[in-house]
């Protein structure tokens, strides 16, 4: 049966043990350092028999505790040996806070969080979230008839 080229931690000619308790490698034992003729080392992407950090390496694994460990020694190897690129940080500088009391007039909820000073929750075909509570309208003033209308009310013109 040929095997198609595969990371060491899945080779099926010679099962991968992961290391004990969380630990990320069989200290003085050779117990990963086996491989088959199509085994590849998952941190440095070549055939295990190329890596040069084999008796490292050999406990890599890409599932289990250890694989964020090992998918960022992955990550560096690609990169040359370079430490992961700083986080970008936004272009605009923050804000100071505001002194304005503007209040959006919707704010986006996928579901009722308890109640918002100032809000009802909705689910209307804007979608569903807290809407401003629309102060109500005052009710318009009495218009006084023009003097036009109390003649013909009255039958005067």
């Amino acid at each position: 049966k040929a095997q198609l080229p595969h990371a060491r931690c899945a080779c099926e000619t010679h099962i991968f043990v992961a290391p004990p308790g969380g630990q990320l490698r069989h200290h003085g034992t050779a117990k990963n350092k086996e491989k088959c003729a199509t085994c590849f080392c998952y941190v440095c992407d070549k055939p295990a028999k190329e890596c040069t950090s084999w008796a490292v390496h050999c406990d890599a694994t890409d599932k289990g505790p250890n694989a964020a460990y090992w998918k960022i020694r992955r990550n560096e190897v690609k990169r040359g040996g370079a430490p992961a690129p700083p986080k970008q940080q936004t272009l605009a500088p923050p804000r100071p806070p505001s002194s304005s009391s503007y209040q959006p007039d919707f704010i986006p909820s996928k579901r009722y969080t308890g109640p918002r000073t100032g809000y009802s929750f909705k689910y209307t075909s804007r979608g569903m979230g807290y809407y401003k509570n629309s102060p109500s309208a005052p009710a318009p003033p009495a218009r006084a008839p023009s003097a036009e209308r109390k003649d013909m009310r009255d039958g005067l013109a």
